[in-house]
């Protein structure tokens, strides 16, 4: 799995953003599930 994460935190409201790239969704999801990341509710 190949996968990065921007060390830029942007401050929106009272939340950390970054950037994330991954080689595909699957992966991207699978990385964000891993560093404790809340999925999207759709």
């Amino acid at each position: 799995m190949a996968g990065c994460v921007d060390p830029i935190q942007a401050s929106f409201d009272r939340m950390k953003m970054c950037q994330m790239i991954a080689e595909s969704a699957d992966e991207l999801l699978e990385m964000a599930c891993k560093i404790g990341a809340a999925r999207p509710v759709s």
